[in-house]
């Protein structure tokens, strides 16, 4: 009987290398048959520096606004998958209202079964069900586009703009959904390494965002006799997330403080992936 459980033993681990291999195979195509959805034009001379311009000299702090960030047919894609291929949860606390999926660096990375009542790391760890739900995802678009924002090319380019050096390729971001009433209060995105900030919008491609659906970026000076750690009650600049389009700006403690304005719009969720660029601890 021992010698049965452990031939069951050993063809189980067998099954799950030869699973994982073939995982591992189908991502490797995937990537290499849908390659980067960057927009090449951001990576021109002219474009990184009026981009950069912009970054230096935008108020209340360093930051700018990329225009175009994937081509517009990988973007529709992007956009399609994150709304119909994710499962978000729910989170709601004094400082935030909005649907959040676990953190995308999982995708891609297992093959573990969509239980939803939790599962097991390669270590054993227990995990919660939603997280070990994201190893299985198919999400090759989301795949491509996270392994394209923390390639070493991409991360040469946020140093450009930003002047913040050795940004390290580990992944640390989420697609998060604001629908009506959502809503995340000011703050200044400082923990631990995190040295520059992004929000990737994936709103409806073929409808305008306007001031009236609210869900603007909302990004606050400091309060002038106060100063450093004292936002101001009022925001100097509110961005609209319109679609295709991606937010970077500089992490400074007490400094980089901004909002996501109330949602006003029906039936017309404000779909992101906000993360954020770590430097050297």
């Amino acid at each position: 009987k021992k010698r049965i459980a452990e031939e069951a033993i050993m063809k189980r681990a067998r099954d799950k290398a030869k699973q994982r291999a073939k995982e591992e195979k189908k991502a490797k195509k995937n990537a290499v048959q849908l390659g980067s959805p960057l927009n090449e034009a951001l990576f021109s001379p002219e474009s990184l520096a009026a981009l950069k311009g912009a970054y230096d000299t935008n108020s209340p702090f360093p930051h700018c606004v990329v225009p175009a960030l994937c081509t517009d047919e990988r973007a529709r894609k992007i956009e399609k998958e994150a709304r119909t291929s994710l499962k978000a949860d729910f989170k709601e606390t004094d400082l935030f209202k909005v649907y959040q999926t676990p953190d995308l660096a999982n995708l891609g990375q297992g093959t573990k079964a969509n239980k939803g009542d939790g599962s097991e790391d390669e270590d054993g760890e227990q995990l919660a069900g939603t997280t070990a739900a994201a190893l299985t995802w198919d999400a090759p678009e989301l795949v491509s586009l996270r392994d394209a924002i923390y390639s070493e090319r991409f991360r040469n380019f946020v140093t450009e703009l930003s002047g913040c050096h050795d940004l390290e390729p580990r992944a640390d971001c989420s697609c998060n959904a604001y629908v009506e009433g959502g809503h995340l209060l000011c703050h200044d995105d400082v923990i631990s390494t995190r040295r520059v900030s992004y929000i990737i919008y994936l709103t409806d491609p073929d409808e305008t965002w306007t001031e009236e659906d609210g869900g603007a970026l909302e990004l606050y000076p400091l309060e002038e006799k106060l100063g450093v750690g004292h936002p101001a009650v009022s925001p100097l600049k509110n961005i609209l997330p319109q679609f295709n389009s991606m937010v970077l700006f500089t992490v400074v403690p007490g400094v980089s403080f901004h909002a996501v304005q109330e949602v006003f719009a029906k039936d017309k969720p404000r779909l992101s992936i906000s993360g954020w660029f770590h430097g050297s601890p």
